[in-house]
């Protein structure tokens, strides 16, 4: 059964879905261009392979979520962290496991490091803590075919105002003021255990970004998947809910100690 709605945080409205199951539940939180829409069918997929409760939302701008009044900021993945704990209060919600993809990942890492107490664990697809030049390259080639191919119109059918959600990620990302950005620091102070999912593929970011992360976080492990680029909840669906089932039913058992090691997967 599915729960469908807006939730008010500071007196915005956020659109909000859940698929009913058992507790604690676990947070989606989309990429720099996503909504609930964009993770298509995966979140029923997820909640009937785990059996339990998955609730996605739109960030503020995204899908049919209010749309902001003043251009975004370069701390904004810092914003987002703290609206998540705050989208957990409007939705009851105490203790979640995170799953996070690319921006949403990031902002998963944030948050967990905001209140490690309302985190049971984190699942980290395409993760960034820094900028990567790829990364900027990327975005150019994104900006490239948003201007003159059928991304743009294709990405319209998941947002309300496309143009806000691209060039407010195109925009910051490129600016000559965010190649510094960094939360490297911010991985040490969590103690729960992670999963990073990184597909060796992945147009935005390299495999180096997620063996930085899996050292930096003290209960890490990662899953690098061939053939696999930035979305591998899409390119590789099978082989992500078949880890992330093993993760959920026992993150402890998870956890790899020592040194990290890398399972490949075709």
């Amino acid at each position: 059964m599915e729960e469908a709605g807006f939730i008010e945080v500071d007196t915005v409205r956020l659109e909000y879905r859940r698929w009913t199951g058992l507790q604690p539940p676990i947070l989606l939180m989309h990429e720099a261009l996503g909504s609930i829409s964009i993770w298509r069918n995966f979140p029923d997929k997820l909640a009937h392979a785990t059996g339990h409760e998955v609730v996605a939302w739109s960030r503020q701008g995204h899908g049919g979520s209010d749309r902001p009044v003043a251009p975004r900021l370069a701390d904004y993945l810092n914003i987002e962290a703290k609206i998540v704990l705050q989208v957990m209060d409007a939705l009851a919600i105490k203790k979640a496991h995170f799953f996070g993809h690319s921006d949403g990942a990031t902002i998963a890492i944030l948050a967990a490091a905001l209140a490690p107490e309302r985190v049971v664990s984190l699942v980290l697809e395409a993760p960034h803590v820094n900028v990567e030049q790829g990364a900027v390259d990327g975005i150019v080639v994104a900006r490239r075919a948003y201007e003159t191919t059928d991304f743009r119109p294709k990405l319209a059918r998941h947002h309300r105002d496309v143009d806000h959600v691209f060039w407010s990620w195109h925009d910051v990302w490129v600016s000559v003021s965010f190649q510094d950005w960094n939360i490297e620091q911010c991985l040490a102070q969590i103690q729960i255990p992670a999963l990073v999912i990184q597909g060796l593929k992945d147009e935005y970011f390299s495999m180096g970004q997620a063996e930085l992360i899996v050292a930096g976080l003290p209960e890490a492990q990662l899953l690098a998947l061939e053939n696999c680029g930035h979305s591998p909840h899409r390119d590789q669906e099978g082989a992500v809910l078949r880890a992330v089932i093993a993760f959920i039913n026992d993150a402890k058992a998870c956890v790899i100690k020592g040194p990290k090691n890398i399972a490949k997967t075709r």
